[in-house]
């Protein structure tokens, strides 16, 4: 799952069948971008696949969308979406005991959706 969270409590997500690289961040980021018309600033954490080269050169190409500020190394704290991801493993994971993948991403999606107050 990557998910984003505005100022403002607005939620954007994608739950993806394979494991996070620059590729699947950049279609996020795209999809981000999609609709917006104002410059979106965007705050990430410091994982090594935000940083990548093709992550950089995308950044270039779309700079006036979008602009990303990394958090510092190891600092969970600081980041709001982590917050979200103990909820979702708390409530939609850990009180669920999924058979299989797709029922467990469903699970995954449903809580998401729900927790959306833009929805």
């Amino acid at each position: 799952m990557i998910s984003a969270l505005s100022n403002l409590g607005h939620l954007k997500f994608m739950v993806v069948d394979r494991c996070t690289n620059s590729a699947v961040i950049i279609v996020f980021l795209k999809r981000m971008i999609k609709y917006k018309r104002n410059k979106i600033f965007l705050i990430v954490d410091n994982i090594s696949f935000h940083k990548t080269n093709k992550v950089s050169e995308w950044k270039k190409a779309n700079r006036e969308r979008i602009e990303l500020f990394y958090l510092p190394k190891n600092s969970p704290e600081l980041n709001p979406d982590e917050y979200l991801n103990q909820d979702l493993k708390t409530y939609a994971v850990g009180r669920k005991s999924a058979k299989s993948k797709d029922e467990l991403k469903n699970d995954v999606i449903s809580f998401l959706k729900n927790t959306k107050p833009d929805k």
